[in-house]
């Protein structure tokens, strides 16, 4: 896959323009971001700007909605070696410590309180409950309360450093789940006990085939946070 990758960038940037111009402006700021940084053997400036541009604001809503229609209609994903490139990012940079963090959303989320969950997206979280709460709608909507292992802390990438940016993958896998109720203020939602995995998405590209489980469908059959009305 990662030679494919580049290959597969220029044919996503022929069919989604907004994806080509958010990466040329992510590869200028890279380039500042990199001279102060050290990073991991194997992490290139294709995983460097990937990480800028979803930390930008033009992006990452078009593309976790892609994600989450890919099985609808593969045919008209056009982000996948953006996919490809901030799913190998996330892997590289990861350090294997687990992090407390917060996500909030405006959403309101029901669980059925059958099975594990993953976001099946990739998830921004915050080191900072007050930043969930008060800038993305955790207050109102949704308050996530999660112990991920596979996020990884993507502050020194940021357009926006002050968010104090964990970024979770969608295929992380969380075994607990908690739901306490709260009336007509925000839900709160604590996942916890995360199981640690790989994307399938390197042989989905490769071969075709992932076993039983699609690519964008995570590591193993579980329950989904559903969206409520």
């Amino acid at each position: 896959m990662e030679k494919k990758a580049p290959q597969l960038l220029e044919e996503d940037f022929n069919m989604n323009k907004d994806l080509k111009v958010a990466w040329e402006m992510a590869e200028d700021k890279w380039q500042e971001i990199k001279k102060t940084r050290s990073y991991p053997k194997g992490f290139s400036d294709y995983h460097g700007t990937a990480v800028v541009v979803y930390t930008g604001n033009n992006i990452y809503k078009n593309f976790n909605r892609a994600l989450r229609e890919f099985k609808k209609n593969p045919s008209n994903f056009h982000y996948k070696a953006f996919h490809y490139y901030l799913t190998r990012a996330l892997q590289l940079l990861n350090n294997n410590k687990c992090y407390p963090v917060y996500r909030g959303t405006t959403n309101k989320f029901h669980y059925n309180r059958m099975g594990s969950v993953r976001f099946g997206q990739f998830a921004s979280s915050s080191f900072d409950k007050k930043i969930a709460l008060e800038n993305f709608g955790g207050a109102n909507g949704t308050l996530f309360t999660i112990e991920t292992c596979l996020g990884v802390n993507i502050t020194g990438f940021s357009y926006y450093p002050s968010e104090k940016e964990v970024l979770i993958p969608g295929y992380e896998v969380f075994n607990k789940v908690t739901v306490t109720p709260s009336g007509k203020a925000n839900a709160k939602i604590f996942l916890n006990s995360p199981q640690r995995g790989k994307s399938s998405f390197n042989c989905f590209y490769s071969s075709g085939e992932c076993g039983s489980v699609s690519a964008f469908e995570g590591i193993v059959q579980v329950s989904f946070i559903v969206i409520l009305p």
